[in-house]
């Protein structure tokens, strides 16, 4: 049965105050959102990948992965169309204690790539913003309605807390065997110029990106096709992306952890450069640049990097924010385009962009 926005909205908000587990979410390009309340609060481990239901898995550490499995939730359906606006909130104070140390972060990257240590690594922060009373249905509606393209969630759980994100990045999706994945990587803000000109930075981080995809796919997969690489756009951000297809003739589960963490939030090689960001980074990351989304429920896996998130905690709204490091990257640039994801996501739930 599909709801209106307003009862499908109440249901999840009431599921919300009674501090029971719950998702919302969209697929890129859909024109439903789906719904996914949890009958009870125990937290349910994912085991395998047969299990049905909405999974939440971390950057590292598959032990606190989770999902909210079907079997014991209700499912809830309602046209995007029928969707208003939440609120517009006032523009929240942003606050940048942390620049040198970023920079800093990403100087000690671009040596230990300059040292052989890894070709790119993947760095990261997060932007703490003081939000005593959270509207969240209300930021979600504004963060569904304005990324159309991006797989758009809102997941509660009492025992995990409580995220929200618009990731324009698919971890893998597998429908009668058939595998879509992408190659995702640089950014450059929307500022209204007619043409996108990519550096040889940008050019080169895609392409370590795609080649390493290719490399996770041989080994489970048939009859792979590469796209030429596009330029897409996300709210006011540009990336450049690669498609790839195949048939899937291995294991399911052998292939997403090869896949995971991907090369565009990590680095390459992948053990070099995730140790480095557990060694030197200033926080865990925690679910951020995991991956989340459904599996054996619409089709066999639905799964979607953890990008374009934030997290609610203690009064707090985190918002996580990176980028590609390379030898060619420059540290006050990349701290720029951290302060534009940042705003970029911030803008967009408040209902300012």
């Amino acid at each position: 049965m599909t709801l209106s926005g307003n009862v499908f909205f109440q249901e999840a908000s009431d599921h919300y105050d009674r501090e029971l587990p719950f998702v919302v979410y969209k697929y890129p390009n859909q024109s439903h959102i789906h719904g996914l309340l949890q009958s009870s609060d125990q937290l349910h481990k994912l085991d395998h990948m047969e299990q049905e239901g909405f999974v939440m898995v971390p950057f590292i550490g598959k032990a606190e992965a989770v999902i909210i499995p079907k079997a014991t939730s209700k499912e809830l359906l309602c046209e995007l169309s029928s969707v208003q606006n939440g609120p517009t909130t006032a523009a929240l104070q942003l606050e940048y204690l942390d620049k040198q140390e970023h920079m800093a972060l990403v100087n000690k990257g671009i040596k230990a790539i300059k040292n052989g240590s890894f070709q790119k690594v993947v760095l990261s922060r997060e932007q703490h913003i003081a939000l005593p009373d959270l509207d969240c249905i209300g930021l979600y509606k504004n963060l569904v309605l304005r990324y159309p393209h991006a797989f758009c969630y809102l997941w509660y759980h009492p025992k995990v807390g409580l995220w929200m994100g618009a990731s324009p990045e698919t971890l893998i999706e597998v429908d009668n065997q058939n595998v879509n994945t992408m190659a995702l990587a640089a950014t450059v803000g929307d500022i209204g110029q007619t043409e996108i000109h990519w550096g040889v930075k940008e050019e080169q981080e895609q392409a370590l990106v795609t080649v390493a995809i290719l490399d996770a796919l041989k080994d489970y997969c048939s009859d792979i096709k590469v796209s030429e690489v596009q330029t897409v756009k996300a709210a006011n951000l540009y990336h450049l992306q690669t498609k790839l297809t195949a048939r899937l003739s291995g294991d399911l589960g052998g292939l997403v952890d090869k896949l995971h963490p991907t090369p565009a939030v990590c680095g390459l090689p992948k053990l070099a450069a995730s140790d480095f960001i557990l060694e030197n980074e200033y926080y865990n990351r925690s679910y951020y640049t995991g991956y989340l989304g459904t599996l054996n429920m619409e089709q066999q896996a639905k799964l979607y990097v953890n990008l374009r998130c934030m997290q609610y905690l203690k009064q707090q709204l985190v918002l996580y924010v990176g980028g590609g490091i390379t030898i060619d990257s420059v540290p006050e640039l990349e701290w720029e385009e951290t302060v534009n994801k940042g705003k970029t996501i911030l803008n967009v739930v408040t209902g300012t962009l």
